[in-house]
C-alpha cells in the first residue's frame, strides 16, 4: 500500500503515488503572484542550487528540511527521471491561507511536479514531489468514448474533480465507482507514468460499464486538513464519506446498478463503504485488498525489505525501529479510541508513520467478519507478483472469509504486480518498479466488465 501520510505542510516531503495533471472541472483557472517564484524554486532544485531553495523556507522548515535532506529527497525523487526537457506548465490552489503551485517539469524518462506551498509571507511553508504523465506522452480518449467533468460531493465543504466516462452511443444502466488506495492521489492513481484508474475506466466504458473517478479529498484539500488537524483524520474523511457520495451522485442520474471498485486500501474499505452507504452498491470489486489490517500488511512489507538487506548495521538499525513501532501498536491497542483523542501526546505520535488516532479508528471495525457476513456478489482480484499485498496472504484470506457466498468470485493473475499491469523482467520489489509506463492488463478490465454485465 502506498504511503498516505505524505500531507504534513511544513514536515514532510515525500514522493507520493498520486499527482496527474490536475482538472480545474471547467473553472476558471487560478493565479498567484508565486507562480513566477515557484517556477525558480522547481529549477533552483532540477539545478541543485539548493542552498537558494532553502533561503525561501519557513524557519519550520529550515528545521524540518535542511540543505543535506532537501538534495537527499530530491536525488531519490529523480534518480530515474533522465534529462530535464523544461516545464510544461503550473496550477495553483488556495487553501487555508497557503498558494500550493504545482510546476510540471518534464524528463526524458517521467514528468515530476514539484509543489511548494507558499504562505502569506512569500515563504515556503511545505514542500511536496510527485509524478506524473508529461503532455507529450500523455494518451488520447479512445474514439467513441466521452468523459463528462463531474463534482463529487457538490455543495459540501469538500467537492472533488471527477468524470464520468461511458460511451457516446448508448447509456448505460450499471456504473462502477473507483475508490482508490492510501495516497494523496488524482482521480486517476497516478504513479509515475502510470495511470491505472484512467486504464481502468476507459476500458470498462468501451465495453458499456460507465465509470465514474475523483480526485481523493487529501490530494484536493491537503492544506485545509492539515489546518483542520491532520492527528484527527480517519478512513470517513480521506475516502469512505467521498466514495458514497460518488454512489449518490450516479443514483441521481439514474443508475440502476451502481459498483464498488475498491483498489488495495479502497478494496480493504469495500464492505465498510457499502455498510455505512446503507446497501448503495449491487457488489464489489476488490483490486488488491486485503481482509487483514494495514499495520500488519505495513508489518510483513518491512519484513520484506530487511530480507532483501545485506548490511549487517542498516538491518539491526532497522530491526529496532520496526521493533520500537510494534511496541506503539501494542499499546495502542490497549487504549480506547477516545483515550487515544483525549491524550495529547498520543494524538500527536504516530504508528508506522501514520497518525495513532488514523491506526486505532482504521482497526475498529473487522474487515474480515464484514466479508463473512456479506451476500452481494465480490470479484476479488489479485496480482501474482504483487509485493504490496500479498497472493498468499490476502488472496487467500479472501478466499476463507467470502467461503459461504456463492457470488464470490476470485482471480489471480500470475505476472501482474499491484497496479495489475504486467511485470517485466527483474524487479526490485520497491515503488522504482512502476517507473516504465505500462497500462491495466486487458484481462483485468474484461474480468470486471463481465462480473458486471452479468449481474
Amino acid at each position: 500500500m502506498k504511503n498516505l501520510w505524505a500531507l504534513a505542510l511544513g514536515l514532510i516531503l515525500l514522493t507520493g503515488c498520486g499527482g496527474g495533471i490536475g482538472n480545474n472541472g471547467g473553472e476558471e483557472a487560478v493565479t498567484s503572484v508565486y507562480e513566477e517564484a515557484a517556477r525558480q524554486f522547481a529549477l533552483d532544485i532540477i539545478e541543485e542550487r539548493y542552498a537558494a531553495c532553502i533561503e525561501v523556507f519557513t524557519a519550520d522548515m529550515k528545521t524540518a528540511l535542511p540543505e543535506e535532506a532537501l538534495k537527499n529527497a530530491w536525488i531519490a525523487t529523480a534518480k530515474d527521471a533522465g534529462s530535464f526537457t523544461g516545464i510544461e506548465k503550473t496550477e495553483v490552489k488556495q487553501q487555508a491561507g497557503y498558494d500550493t503551485i504545482t510546476v510540471y517539469c518534464a524528463f526524458e524518462n517521467m514528468g515530476i511536479t514539484i509543489m511548494p506551498s507558499y504562505d502569506a509571507a512569500g515563504e515556503v511553508a511545505g514542500l511536496y514531489f510527485n509524478y506524473y504523465q508529461p503532455l507529450a506522452a500523455a494518451l488520447e480518449l479512445p474514439e467513441g468514448l466521452e468523459e463528462i467533468a463531474v463534482t463529487v460531493g457538490k455543495g459540501s465543504d469538500w467537492e472533488l474533480d471527477g468524470k464520468l466516462t461511458r460511451r457516446t452511443d448508448a447509456p448505460a444502466k450499471a456504473a462502477v465507482v473507483l475508490v482508490h488506495g492510501s495516497g494523496s492521489t488524482d482521480m486517476d492513481e497516478t504513479i509515475y507514468q502510470n495511470k491505472p484508474f484512467r486504464d481502468i475506466a476507459w476500458g470498462l466504458a468501451a465495453q458499456g460499464v460507465d465509470v465514474l473517478r475523483y480526485d481523493k479529498r487529501t490530494y484536493t484539500y491537503g492544506n485545509t486538513l492539515i489546518a483542520a488537524g491532520i492527528e484527527k483524520l480517519t478512513v470517513s474523511e480521506e475516502t469512505i464519506d467521498d466514495a458514497i457520495a460518488a454512489a449518490r451522485l450516479l443514483q441521481d442520474k439514474g443508475y440502476e446498478r451502481i459498483y464498488l471498485a475498491g483498489h488495495s486500501l479502497g478494496g480493504m474499505l469495500a464492505f465498510r463503504i457499502d455498510q455505512e452507504s446503507g446497501g448503495m452498491f449491487a457488489g464489489l470489486v476488490l483490486l488488491a485488498g486485503s481482509p487483514r489490517t494495514l499495520t500488519d500488511i505495513v508489518i510483513d512489507q518491512n519484513a520484506a525489505v530487511m530480507a532483501a538487506m545485506t548490511d549487517q548495521e542498516q538491518i539491526a538499525e532497522t530491526e529496532a525501529i520496526v521493533a520500537e513501532e510494534q511496541a506503539k501498536l501494542a499499546r495502542l491497542e490497549s487504549m480506547s479510541a477516545e483515550e487515544v483523542l483525549t491524550d495529547a501526546a498520543w494524538l500527536a505520535d504516530t504508528v508506522f508513520g501514520m497518525p495513532a488516532y488514523y491506526v486505532k479508528d482504521l482497526s475498529r471495525v473487522d474487515t474480515a467478519a464484514l466479508a463473512r457476513d456479506y451476500d452481494k456478489p465480490v470479484l476479488v482480484l489479485q496480482g501474482g507478483k504483487d509485493f504490496q499485498v500479498y497472493p498468499d496472504k490476502d488472496y487467500v484470506l479472501w478466499q476463507e472469509c467470502l467461503a459461504d457466498n456463492p457470488e464470490a468470485e476470485f482471480v489471480l493473475y500470475d505476472n501482474l504486480n499491484h497496479l495489475f499491469m504486467p511485470v517485466e523482467g527483474e524487479t526490485t520489489g520497491t515503488l522504482q518498479d512502476y517507473v516504465m509506463a505500462r497500462t491495466v492488463a486487458p484481462e483485468v478490465i474484461n474480468d470486471i466488465a463481465s462480473f458486471v454485465l452479468k449481474q
